[in-house]
């Protein structure tokens, strides 16, 4: 996890990264908004841009499975949280797709104070230049308090978030270019870092940003790391592994890692994508190997 906190005037700024390669909503300010808007993209390369808007989609997708699905799969969810927890959960992921019977792939308002950003705010800034340091993104909170107050978020998505065609390193630009043999390893199929896509990347993002993710804790708002989120990135928190290994040994901590909600929502959708192809180990991936 890396995050910090830095105060500007009237508001107050936050950082959470995502994972490097190895309650009441204000009554003003995009109430009508619901797509993220994109800011700072002058100079951004309009190809990282294009690819964020597609993959958009596919993180609403990740968001309706997990609420369509979870009645089908309390085994899955129990992995990664407990159950005291689960109303919780799936209060986070109806923040993103509140209507996910009927338009799954439509945003809810919160989303549109979710901002895409292009400039890399923190490239040269040595140890805090993420990007340089193979991160894929990473969030800042931000609260303004003279008025009209605001609560938002800025999401920075780093070129290690990109498909590298040259190399084949890298999230799938989308799901569709994942097929359930993907995930066939040494003869099972798997639960693993490479289900996650670009879409994925960008759940894991918006998991920092505080107006989604604080409804889980419902009245009781834990006391918030460095950087002033209440979903983080705990220490070893990257990856399906370590999502389970929080579950199993502090299960009271689930809730407060990002990619707990990833993986659950990536487990439960390529459950039902691979259903056939699952039918020969009890319609369920293997654990991740360690």
């Amino acid at each position: 996890m890396w995050s910090t906190s830095i105060a500007l005037a009237a508001s107050i700024i936050t950082i959470t990264s995502a994972a490097p390669l190895d309650g009441q909503r204000q009554p003003n300010h995009l109430a009508k908004r619901a797509e993220p808007p994109f800011k700072g993209w002058d100079d951004a390369p309009a190809e990282e841009r294009a690819a964020l808007q597609v993959a958009l989609q596919d993180t609403y997708q990740l968001a309706s499975y997990a609420q369509f699905l979870w009645e089908f799969y309390p085994d899955i969810l129990d992995k990664y949280f407990p159950p005291e927890d689960l109303d919780g959960v799936k209060q986070v992921f109806n923040n993103i797709v509140p209507d996910y019977l009927t338009a799954a792939t439509t945003p809810g308002p919160i989303i549109g104070d979710f901002e895409i950003v292009g400039t890399d705010w923190l490239a040269g800034l040595g140890d805090d230049d993420l990007c340089a340091r193979g991160f894929e993104g990473y969030a800042r909170n931000v609260e303004k308090f003279s008025p009209p107050t605001r609560r938002w978020a800025d999401a920075h998505f780093c070129p290690a978030a990109f498909y590298n065609y040259e190399t084949e390193i890298g999230p799938a630009p989308l799901l569709t270019d994942l097929d359930c043999s993907t995930f066939d390893l040494f003869g099972e199929y798997r639960m693993d870092r490479s289900m996650e896509s670009l879409g994925s990347v960008i759940l894991h993002e918006m998991m920092h940003f505080n107006r989604i993710g604080e409804s889980v804790f419902g009245d009781n708002l834990p006391e918030p790391d460095n950087g002033g989120a209440f979903i983080t990135d705990l220490d070893r928190g990257y990856g399906p592994s370590n999502a389970l290994r929080i579950r199993r040994d502090t299960p009271d901590l689930a809730k407060r890692n990002a990619d707990n909600y990833n993986f659950a929502a990536l487990e439960i959708y390529w459950t039902g994508v691979c259903e056939e192809e699952l039918k020969g180990q009890n319609g369920r991936f293997g654990n991740p190997i360690e």
